[in-house]
């Protein structure tokens, strides 16, 4: 008699621990969130840009932020062919280009529709949002 409640207790852990472990079925491990050029005029550029935040207006902030220091430190060659754009704050120092950054404003429009039309992954940190942002070059050349 002394046995049948360890003997049930551990049964019953084993056939618990024994649940099926099913993983979130997501692909946003394998996406790739490169800035892309969509297209590209004389003033301004089309980008597909993408941001993470704890919310997802916190990353479509991120992804405009992270389309100008791309601008100013990287440029951007992914997407179409015709629509690279070489860096343009190269012999910016580091200040000015925290200033730009922060008054990401000023030149990023963000296309009608485009909060709605994001692509949006949701993890346990928070989203990653892809959206598609016009940058007034012109404008951020100057400044």
């Amino acid at each position: 008699m002394d046995f049948k409640i360890p003997s049930t207790l551990i049964i019953l852990l084993g056939l618990v621990s024994c649940h099926k472990y099913q993983p979130l079925n997501n692909t946003a491990a394998y996406y790739n969130y490169s800035t892309e050029c969509l297209g590209k005029s004389n003033e301004a550029i089309l980008v597909k840009a993408w941001g993470f935040g704890i919310s997802k207006s916190k990353a479509i902030e991120d992804a405009q932020k992270n389309v100008i220091q791309e601008l100013l430190t990287k440029g951007i060659f992914n997407g179409k062919p015709d629509c690279g754009v070489k860096p343009i704050g190269l012999g910016l120092n580091s200040k000015t280009k925290e200033r730009l950054t922060k008054n990401y404003e000023k030149y990023c429009d963000l296309k009608i529709g485009a909060t709605n039309n994001a692509t949006v992954f949701r993890s346990n940190d928070g989203y990653r949002v892809g959206i598609t942002v016009s940058v007034d070059l012109k404008k951020l050349k100057n400044e």
